[in-house]
């Protein structure tokens, strides 16, 4: 993994004659806010490519991205690309984006409120909504919804959740 930047997939295949590419990624919603892109083949160093277009194409439970890069304008252009990692740098992805959540293993993170020791994170939940954490705290178990109202920072130095308002689920 390369610092300052998330893995987003990896390219499979060619699509057609005119460069366009087909990205396969572990995620089913790349965000609107990612305009470039990193490619590079395991062991190398990562180059830099303008996205023209990004559009999802789910296919047999396999999220599919057909994408057209700047500059890569034939079939024997996109060809050099196929298996090659795709990044995007991390200051392009949105705070609260599900790249983020998936990235990021917090089990066993202390979770802090207002700076006072609160618990241990012991799982984390996905629904439709948002993430929800189930923290152990002395009381029990505490299921704690991942939005700004209550988690408002991680810091990964530490492997600390900070949070507020986290009383109102005792």
């Amino acid at each position: 993994m390369f610092d300052g930047y998330i893995q987003i997939g990896n390219i499979v295949k060619v699509h057609g004659l005119k460069g366009e590419l087909i990205l396969e990624s572990p995620f089913d919603e790349l965000p609107d806010s990612i305009s470039l892109i990193y490619a590079g083949k395991e062991g190398r160093q990562l180059s830099p490519y303008r996205l023209e277009t990004l559009q999802s194409r789910p296919k047999s439970g396999r999220n599919l991205f057909f994408l057209k890069l700047e500059n890569v304008d034939t079939r024997s252009d996109a060809e050099t690309l196929i298996r090659s990692d795709v990044y995007c740098a991390e200051n392009d992805i949105p705070e609260h984006s599900p790249l983020w959540e998936e990235d990021l293993d917090i089990i066993g993170w202390q979770i802090t409120d207002n700076d006072n020791h609160f618990g241990e994170v012991v799982d984390v939940f996905e629904t439709p909504a948002h993430f929800i954490i189930e923290i152990n705290h002395k009381s029990g178990s505490v299921l704690v919804p991942w939005v700004e109202e209550y988690i408002t920072e991680l810091d990964e130095e530490n492997h600390t959740v900070i949070a507020q308002n986290l009383d109102r689920f005792l």
